[in-house]
């Protein structure tokens, strides 16, 4: 999205470009260049800040959560490897390619589960669509080793969230009022 929108001129609309929330195509109007003033430095300065600790914060409840379900690894190595020999060179550039039905990937085993839930490579390679279009910095390797963890996190949070009513019967009292 962003690799998108600085290859821009004024005038000129993009390709469609996928992000997280669906497809988008861009218009740059105009560029308008600032400089940067302390206040500033210093608000741009705790906001990183804030989302360093906000990050730290999600990724120590998504291990505790890890305990608390039982999470388990059984078939992540070999489907990362899949991924790794399958998927082709062009995947983020093309956007028409689904890594979600490549041959074979409905034979492997689950990469990984957690409470009542089995996540497979076919759920692995419909997250990784999101990705389209996307430059991408490095090795396919070392992406999809880094995007697991991530994509493990969203998918344990989102768990979480639909439990909090039965966890926690004074949320749900709340809610219920």
């Amino acid at each position: 999205y962003v690799h998108a929108s600085i290859n821009l001129k004024p005038g000129e609309i993009s390709e469609p470009v996928p992000s997280a929330i669906g497809w988008h195509i861009l218009r740059l109007d105009s560029v308008i260049y600032t400089t940067v003033n302390d206040e500033f430095k210093y608000m741009i300065k705790n906001r990183l800040a804030r989302d360093a600790r906000s990050k730290k914060s999600k990724e120590s409840l998504v291990e505790k959560l890890k305990v608390e379900y039982n999470y388990e690894e059984k078939g992540k190595a070999a489907a990362l490897k899949f991924f790794k020999k399958k998927m082709p060179d062009n995947y983020f550039q093309s956007k028409h390619v689904a890594v979600d039905s490549l041959k074979g990937i409905e034979k492997l085993k689950p990469m990984c589960s957690f409470a009542d839930q089995t996540i497979t490579a076919v759920d692995f390679g419909r997250y990784l669509s999101r990705f389209q279009g996307a430059q991408l910095k490095g090795s396919m390797s070392s992406f999809l080793d880094q995007v697991f963890p991530n994509f493990v996190g969203e998918r344990m949070l989102r768990y979480e969230s639909t439990q909090l009513m039965t966890k926690y019967p004074e949320y749900r009292d709340v809610v219920n009022e």
